[in-house]
């Protein structure tokens, strides 16, 4: 699932069934990339579900090749959420 954090409660309910019965889940999310709340999207619901997950299956993709070291100490000073 790519764009993870802008799932809604009733998205999240969808994937937990669908764990449910076995279906492995992969999903990927930047929450300081929130933007659909308008429906009901919010970025502590994608806080909440990687908290209930094993630290093991919690993978942190902070590598980035698109931009300079800059840029990228910029971006994180501004981020809301790490």
């Amino acid at each position: 699932v790519d764009e993870f954090q802008d799932c809604s409660a009733i998205e999240h309910d969808i994937l937990r069934s669908l764990q449910s019965l076995g279906i492995r889940i992969v999903a990927v999310a930047d929450p300081d990339q929130a933007i659909y709340e308008f429906r009901q999207a919010e970025p502590s619901s994608y806080l909440d579900y990687r908290a209930g997950l094993p630290i093991e299956q919690v993978v942190y993709l902070d590598a980035n090749w698109r931009s300079s070291p800059a840029i990228c100490a910029l971006a994180a000073s501004l981020r809301s959420i790490s």
